[in-house]
C-alpha cells in the first residue's frame, strides 16, 4: 500500500488559505468593530480577552498608521469589508492628533486625542511614509496628495537628522544609541514608493538603508542582525550593543 502525502505546495496553500479565512471573517472585522475608536477618531492600543478595547491606554502614534495601512492593504487584495472607512478614520485621526508645526509626529496622545509626548521617534515618521504609500495604492484618487506628503516628511528628514555615515538619527542634537529597527520600516517604506512613484527618491535611499543592514547591522561573523548601535554605527558598548530580536531577523530577511 503506497501512503500519499500532500505535497509541500499543497499544505502551504491550504495554510494560506486558512490563514486568509481567519484574516478576512475574524481579524478585520473584530479590529474595525471594536478596536477602532468611534465616533471619535484612532484605533485603540489593545483589546481585552472579552474583545472589548482597553480604555486606559494611552495611544502611541505608530499604532495608528500600521493599522491604517492594514486596512489599506486589505482592500487592494480583495476584502470586502468596510476597509476605505477603517483607512480614512486611522489616518484622519493621525493627523489631526499627532502632526505637528514642523510636519513630522509626535509620539503619545491620550484617549482624548490630546498629544502628552511630542518627541521625535524615527519609528513614527517610518510609518508615516508606509501608510502614505499605501494609501497611495489603494486611494488612486489621493495618490498626488500622499506622494507630497511623503515627500516633505522625507525633506525634513534630510534637513535636520540626516546622519553623516549612513541613514538618520534619533534625535536632534544626535544622541546615542542608534537603532536599526526604524530603518527597516524606513527601507519598506521605500520600497512601496518606488512601486507608486518610481522616478521618486526612494530607490536611491532603500539601497543606502540596505546597504547599511549589509555593512553595519548585520554581524558578519555569525550573520545575527543586532539592534543598537554607538554613533559611528558600531555595535553599541554596552549590554544593547549585544541584542539580537528573532523577529527582526525575519522582518529584514
Amino acid at each position: 500500500m503506497t501512503v500519499q502525502f500532500p505535497s509541500i505546495a499543497q499544505t502551504l496553500a491550504e495554510e494560506i488559505g486558512t490563514l486568509r479565512k481567519w484574516l478576512d471573517k475574524d481579524a478585520l472585522p473584530l479590529w474595525w468593530e471594536a478596536g477602532s475608536a468611534r465616533p471619535d477618531g484612532g484605533f485603540y492600543e489593545r483589546l481585552g480577552q472579552d474583545a472589548k478595547p482597553v480604555f486606559s491606554d494611552d495611544r502611541r502614534a505608530r499604532v495608528q498608521p500600521r493599522q491604517a495601512y492594514c486596512f489599506a492593504a486589505a482592500g487592494q487584495h480583495g476584502w470586502q469589508g468596510p476597509w476605505k472607512d477603517a483607512l480614512l478614520h486611522g489616518l484622519s485621526w493621525f493627523e489631526k492628533v499627532y502632526r505637528l508645526e514642523n510636519g513630522l509626529y509626535g509620539n503619545l496622545a491620550d484617549q482624548t486625542g490630546r498629544l502628552i509626548d511630542p518627541s521625535f521617534d524615527l519609528y513614527n515618521q517610518a510609518f508615516a511614509l508606509f501608510a502614505a504609500a499605501q494609501t497611495a495604492a489603494s486611494l488612486p484618487e489621493r495618490r498626488d496628495e500622499m506622494r507630497g506628503r511623503a515627500l516633505d516628511i522625507l525633506a525634513i528628514l534630510e534637513r535636520d537628522y540626516r546622519h553623516p555615515i549612513a541613514g538618520f538619527e534619533e534625535e536632534n542634537p544626535p544622541r546615542a544609541p542608534l537603532c536599526s529597527n526604524p530603518h527597516m520600516h524606513l527601507f519598506e517604506a521605500m520600497l512601496a514608493w518606488e512601486l507608486q512613484d518610481p522616478q521618486g527618491p526612494w530607490s536611491a535611499l532603500a539601497d543606502e538603508i540596505a546597504g547599511l543592514a549589509l555593512t553595519r547591522f548585520i554581524d558578519s561573523g555569525n550573520g545575527g542582525l543586532r539592534e543598537f548601535f554607538a554613533h559611528d554605527w558600531t555595535p553599541h558598548d554596552s549590554d544593547k550593543g549585544r541584542i539580537m530580536e528573532p523577529g527582526h531577523q525575519f522582518e529584514w530577511a
